[in-house]
């Protein structure tokens, strides 16, 4: 089966400086608009049969991305789930990321150390986020025909932690994809014996 990861376009505020940007639920800028058309573009030349499902995360940035990638692909509808989301980074969510290394330099070094299974105040791992990807991607692919492609429109950490748990790749491998605004990770699906999924990337198109 094939399965294509998109990542959101550009969302406001991403010029002003790097950010903990997890559930901080900001829109597409401009420039985030035409990155997300342009992936559109490609996935319908990728799949011009039509036979595709796009389901996106809750939160608005993929949602909108979601809805102009639509605008190629033409699905009736498209799906959202909120098992898609990005890390929810707690306490240091939507901070820039200068100000969190100043005002907690042991912390912020604690989790360079470990960013697998950090976690920030109030948040989630990366671990978690990843598990909890994986079985929602699970769940939607058990419902999928041979002959549908899917679009999962989501997030760079919440995708790279959930390929570092179903492919070869460790979490280190995959974040060195370096996804990035709407770029595309495309996929194929197998079950594996144990009833799970296991994916093998075919190719990446940033």
């Amino acid at each position: 089966m094939k399965i294509y990861m998109v990542r959101h376009g550009m969302p406001e505020g991403a010029e002003k400086g790097r950010r903990y940007l997890g559930l901080t639920n900001e829109p597409l800028c401009t420039k985030g608009k035409i990155q997300a058309d342009n992936a559109g573009q490609l996935l319908s030349q990728f799949e011009p049969s039509g036979k595709i499902r796009i389901v996106s995360s809750t939160l608005t940035r993929s949602i909108q991305t979601a809805k102009i990638i639509n605008e190629h692909l033409g699905c009736d509808f498209i799906e959202i789930d909120d098992e898609l989301r990005e890390i929810d980074l707690g306490e240091w969510d939507g901070r820039y990321t200068v100000d969190i290394e100043r005002e907690f330099p042991e912390e912020y070094a604690a989790r360079g150390a470990d960013l697998w299974n950090h976690r920030t105040p109030g948040g989630e791992t990366f671990a978690e986020t990843g598990a909890r990807f994986r079985d929602a991607l699970y769940e939607i692919v058990k419902w999928c025909g041979d002959d549908e492609a899917i679009v999962i429109v989501s997030h760079a950490g919440a995708i790279n932690a959930g390929l570092s748990l179903m492919t070869d790749l460790t979490f280190e491998e995959a974040r060195a994809l370096k996804l990035p605004y709407a770029g595309i990770i495309a996929v194929h699906g197998t079950a594996d014996d144990a009833g799970g999924l296991r994916l093998r990337i075919d190719n990446t198109y940033f």
